[in-house]
């Protein structure tokens, strides 16, 4: 999950705090934009203030483009690929563990032919933005590995075919 607090950029946001914190704090020259347009000298607690101002953003981004998209028509082009249901290698639909296998049914996922050659081809599954491992293919089955990075909680999956994607279906990420 991008967005929210736990999720890759609050991760990566206090990978880097972490990592430039003191110079920071040390910096002698920090600069910071003022209302109206200048620059001038700043505090070190304006450091700190910027980056919560990025943690606040953060946690309430996930949340503002989830009620956003909620609004949205969810339809996929006319011809394009159409997720139906997405199980796990285990057949229980609701568990699902990062680099475990999934099952993604629907149509127009691409040729058996393509699927015999090349698995990956020109279709692919995205699994909350990263590109998921395709193990088999055919135009109504796609068995594809888990992402191994993914947090615990709820993760967008899509499949993407002849320059089409499909309809987006949640699943819910457990970790064991």
């Amino acid at each position: 999950m991008l967005g929210g607090r736990g999720g890759w950029a609050d991760q990566e946001l206090t990978r880097l705090y972490a990592l430039i914190h003191d110079a920071a704090l040390d910096d002698p020259h920090k600069q910071c934009l003022q209302d109206d347009g200048g620059i001038a000298p700043c505090a070190p607690a304006a450091f700190e203030l910027g980056v919560q101002e990025v943690r606040d953003f953060i946690a309430k981004r996930s949340a503002f483009v989830k009620s956003w998209l909620g609004g949205q028509s969810d339809r996929p082009p006319a011809g394009g690929p159409v997720i139906n249901s997405i199980t796990s290698g285990s057949g229980r639909v609701s568990v699902f563990t990062p680099e475990s296998t999934a099952t993604i049914r629907g149509t127009g996922f691409g040729s058996d032919s393509l699927a015999a050659s090349r698995p990956a081809g020109r279709s692919f599954v995205a699994v909350e933005g990263v590109r998921a491992t395709t193990v088999s293919m055919s135009p109504t089955e796609i068995m594809i590995q888990i992402p191994p990075d993914l947090p615990a909680g709820s993760a967008a999956v899509v499949v993407a075919a002849g320059g089409a994607l499909s309809n987006t279906v949640e699943i819910p990420i457990t970790i064991r």
